[in-house]
């Protein structure tokens, strides 16, 4: 980050805490959707997670969401991901 708060490349960082807690997946649910913010998930009593993620699940109907603008201007480029495998 430069002194104005950007990265190094000059573009503004993809999301702050504050928007990704705003996509945050129902993590009693499964499969989930969204934002897993870091230490979300305790694998072992007082033992919590070392993991940030954000989840697509599926490019179906009912798994449509809001997601952050970083997700939205790359929704193509995610969506031919799984084909890279097939």
């Amino acid at each position: 980050m430069n002194s104005t708060g950007n990265s190094l490349s000059g573009k503004k960082p993809p999301s702050s805490p504050e928007e990704k807690l705003k996509y945050m997946a129902d993590l009693e649910a499964e499969p989930y959707n969204g934002h897993q913010p870091l230490r979300a998930i305790e694998i072992l009593p007082g033992l919590r997670d070392n993991v940030e993620f954000y989840n697509v699940f599926r490019f179906t109907p009912q798994h449509e969401r809001k997601h952050l603008d970083v997700i939205k201007r790359n929704f193509a480029k995610i969506g031919r991901f799984p084909s890279l495998f097939s």
